[in-house]
């Protein structure tokens, strides 16, 4: 919908002012988003696996900004 075509339009906004290398682990690291939100408004419970598995994407993202 909607949505979806914001974000295809930021995308394509991200690449085009730095690399793909970068941008595309970021927004793949969209399911952590999910996870946090489902954590803080749904009340879900995550699992060690998936506390795991967040800390991880985030020292991906955050390393790989700091190689560009």
């Amino acid at each position: 919908g909607l949505a979806d075509g914001f974000a295809f339009a930021f995308f394509v906004l991200a690449i085009a002012y730095a690399d793909i290398s970068v941008v595309t682990p970021i927004v793949a690291s969209t399911a952590v988003v999910a996870v946090v939100l489902g954590r803080l408004i749904l009340k879900e419970k995550t699992t060690l696996l998936q506390k795991i598995g967040i800390g991880l994407v985030i020292a991906a993202v955050v390393l790989l900004a700091n190689i560009a």
